[in-house]
């Protein structure tokens, strides 16, 4: 009697299990499917297109059974990088890949992570972001009409030139360049320089010509862009900004998404995704500046003292623009005192 009752029970487990299973798989096939756009303004060549960008559009649709299907349009055929903003917060786009940088004013807040020595590396800088977006309201606030799922920093901006190596803020005097950002714009006037604002694409051709004697960036951009062929002189250990950039998904979009497919999607962006692309900029930098001097960039690594006197230039700046800020009612003294804290905390690492 004891082996029937004991049989019988087995058989009920499995008629529980299957249906139980069935159950879950019906599930599954009930969930909506999706077709989202991925619009961005950089080459679909991009190393963060290629191997960021692409591998999580990958694997979301691997894990959702291939009912998040994201389309990416790179280039500019779509969002411009100065349109993107307002294409993600109406939900023309979907989803996209953006610097805070491209809108002056927007984030008046962000732009103080391009304040001159504040990161030691991408790394560095991520992890701040990320505890700021934790730790201050006012941040999240600049982000709140979308969805926030990555946000990084390039390599440490530097500076480079074809007309004379630069070592000290006078050298900087007179000299034509590219900047990288309304923040770094301040910074390279502060250093005496002309500047003019221009995408990054643009860089290679009006060095070439003349139009720019060179630009701030991350030895990876030198690399990316090649233009180790039109510099001639680099300055390293600078740290002259972190240049942030975000991937975001508009409301409307996020808003549609299944509570499971939401969860799908933060357990593989957030702070590590972010982390990540910072890392992957990194890693370029190293190569980019060996890079350089095999073709013949002549490569200054700064002392100590020089870059002191470059900071001794660019403090007053940043004190002006902090009290400006706070005279258009932001409390940006607070954010760059936290911002201060939070990097010292994570310097070398920690």
């Amino acid at each position: 009697m004891l082996k029937k009752i004991h049989c019988l029970s087995l058989a009920l487990c499995m008629v529980f299990t299957l249906a139980a299973c069935g159950g879950a798989s019906a599930a599954s096939a009930n969930l909506p499917t999706y077709d989202f756009v991925w619009a961005h303004p950089f080459p679909a060549s991009h190393h963060h297109n290629v191997d960021i960008i692409k591998p999580l559009v990958d694997e979301l649709r691997e894990k959702s059974g291939g009912r998040i299907q994201i389309e990416i349009v790179p280039g500019g055929a779509i969002t411009t990088g100065q349109s993107a903003v307002d294409d993600v917060t109406s939900g023309a786009v979907d989803i996209v890949w953006n610097l805070p940088g491209s809108t002056p004013g927007r984030f008046p807040l962000t732009e103080m992570l391009d304040f001159p020595g504040i990161f030691e590396s991408s790394e560095h800088a991520t992890q701040v972001i990320w505890d700021l977006f934790e730790q201050s309201e006012a941040f999240r606030r600049e982000y709140g009409n979308f969805k926030i799922f990555c946000m990084y920093t390039a390599d440490m901006g530097d500076l480079h030139n074809n007309l004379r190596p630069v070592k000290r803020p006078e050298d900087v005097a007179g000299l034509n360049l590219r900047a990288a950002s309304p923040m770094v714009e301040r910074t390279m006037i502060a250093y005496g320089a002309n500047t003019i604002n221009m995408p990054m694409p643009e860089a290679y051709d009006n060095i070439d010509k003349g139009v720019v004697n060179g630009l701030s960036s991350g030895f990876s951009g030198v690399a990316t862009y090649r233009l180790y062929e039109v510099i001639k002189y680099s300055t390293r250990g600078m740290n002259l900004y972190a240049s942030p950039q975000y991937f975001a998904i508009s409301l409307n979009a996020w808003n549609s998404l299944h509570p499971d497919d939401q969860a799908l999607f933060e357990s593989l962006t957030g702070r590590e995704l972010s982390l990540k692309a910072g890392r992957y900029y990194d890693n370029l930098s190293m190569p980019g500046v060996a890079l350089c001097r095999e073709k013949g960039v002549e490569v200054y690594e700064l002392t100590a003292e020089d870059l002191g006197a470059f900071r001794e230039k660019s403090n007053p700046m940043i004190d002006r623009f902090i009290a400006e800020m706070n005279g258009k009612g932001h409390d940006a003294q607070g954010f760059y005192d936290l911002m201060s804290r939070l990097a010292e905390n994570r310097r070398g690492g920690r």
